[in-house]
């Protein structure tokens, strides 16, 4: 299976389909049927965070972005918010289908060295974020425990020797 449809199928696996009462559904009246109208896929409260440290190519960076949208494209009633970090953890924002993200309108912000804790330290102070996409090359300093209660989705090069302590890993093709 490609990297893309592994990472698509895990992230829908934490929504849910959405229906509505308000307006039944229409081509089940002329028999004599009631049924909910189907208003998309939602997922969750999601923090998708890009690493944005001194090792991270513009390149893969222009990937981060490009599946970013593409999730956003996929669930249209959901809204993610993204944050870019290297040692620290600058948000960007909250982006959904109707509005994605513009590479070219957005400056991403780091540059430094990567400790992956001030993110789940964000995620925690939240308190309404229980899922996490972390894109990076995973060369860096991760939490001392895994989250409790917190699923996170690592997306990183194939070719990256870094072991990542907990979480699901998708690995990304070097040269796609």
């Amino acid at each position: 299976m490609r990297w893309q449809d592994q990472f698509l199928v895990r992230v829908l696996q934490w929504g849910g389909d959405i229906v509505s009462w308000s307006r039944p559904n229409r081509k089940y009246r002329p028999h004599g049927l009631y049924m909910p109208r189907y208003r998309g896929h939602e997922l969750p409260n999601i923090l998708f965070a890009f690493d944005t440290s001194g090792s991270i190519t513009e390149r893969f960076l222009g990937r981060m972005v490009g599946e970013l949208n593409q999730l956003l494209v996929s669930t249209r009633n959901s809204i993610v918010r993204l944050v870019c970090c290297d040692v620290k953890v600058h948000v960007v924002g909250d982006f959904s289908a109707t509005r994605r993200l513009d590479p070219r309108m957005q400056t991403f912000r780091g540059g430094g060295g990567t400790d992956f804790r001030p993110v789940f330290d964000y995620a925690q102070q939240q308190k309404f974020f229980r899922h996490l996409v972390y894109l990076t090359d995973a060369a860096g300093i991760f939490p001392d425990s895994p989250p409790h209660d917190f699923h996170t989705l690592w997306l990183i090069p194939e070719d990256a020797s870094v072991v990542v302590p907990f979480g699901t890993v998708i690995p990304l093709p070097v040269n796609p």
